[in-house]
Formats: C-alpha cells, structure tokens, sequence
C-alpha cells in the first residue's frame, strides 16, 4: 500500500498514545495506533458499550412500565404507544452498542475517502467518521494542535481534499 500524505501524532504528557494517519493511493484514511493509544481506546468503547446497556436497559424498562401502567388503566391506544417507542428504542440502543464494538476493526481498516470528513482549526484536528451500515461516529478522533505539528497537517487536509475530490465527494 503506498502512502500519499502522513500526520504522526503524539500526547506531550504520554508520549507512548501516539500514532499515525495516512492517506493511501487509493484514497483511504488509514489510523495507525501505538499499542497504548489501543488499549486506551478499547477501555473507552468498553466503558462506553456499559454506560449504553445500563441507560438503554433503564429507559426501556422505564417506557414499558409507563406502558404496562397505560394498560391496566384501560387507556390502550398510550400504552400500545409505550409498547412501541420501548422497542424502537430498544433497536436504537442495540444499533449504538453494535457500532461500539466494532469500532475497532472499523477504524483500524482503511476507510474510504467518502466515509470520513477532516476538521483543521487553529487548535484541533477532528476526524468524522460515516461508515456505511452502521452508526455515525462524529469526533471519533480529536488531536489537539500539541499533539501534532500544524505544518504537516496543513498539507495533510490539502491532500485529503485532493483525494475527496479525486473520488468525486
């Protein structure tokens, strides 16, 4: 795979979390992770995945039981409302946690030009990312400008967008 543009990256304070964006010939996005940026991303989706399953499972339960209420109460047409927002909701949280746990093998893949938007501002870089079949993951990457030399990712983004607009997005 030959390779186009590259911006290492690196945490002053952790020197160790640092890693590598490249954009390849074929005009993907590829993230190249140290061992520590890895496992410190995989304790997030980890905590991430929990928090989702422990707030999904509450609300849930929570709009099911307004349901159940509804319906011993003889007001059917709510609680068929409830029975129903409870399961979208149910397949909305599940979606979430689906994308979580694939992060991984989605992010750590090359990624197509039209699946990824870049953001340079004085003080970030941030990275958008929107797999195809799967949830949205906006900012799933953040470097901030201590992490990265302005001057690589200045012509990192120019070559970013000539490869976006090489594939027509």
């Amino acid at each position: 795979m030959t390779t186009r543009a590259r911006l290492p990256f690196a945490d002053p304070s952790h020197p160790k979390r640092c890693g590598e964006l490249q954009i390849t010939q074929d005009n993907s996005l590829v993230l190249f992770a140290s061992p520590e940026l890895k496992e410190e991303l995989a304790r997030f989706a980890s905590e991430f995945d929990t928090l989702a399953l422990k707030w999904g499972t509450s609300l849930v339960t929570g709009i099911a039981a307004v349901g159940a209420f509804c319906y011993v109460r003889e007001q059917k047409p709510l609680a068929y409302l409830c029975f129903g927002l409870s399961a979208v909701t149910g397949f909305v949280g599940r979606s979430v946690r689906g994308s979580v746990r694939n992060w991984e093998s989605l992010l750590f893949s090359p990624i197509p030009a039209k699946q990824v938007r870049l953001t340079l501002t004085d003080d970030s870089l941030r990275l958008d990312f929107f797999p195809p079949h799967a949830t949205p993951l906006p900012g799933i990457l953040q470097l901030d400008s201590r992490e990265f030399d302005f001057g690589d990712a200045v012509a990192f983004v120019q070559e970013w967008e000539k490869a976006t607009q090489e594939v027509g997005r």
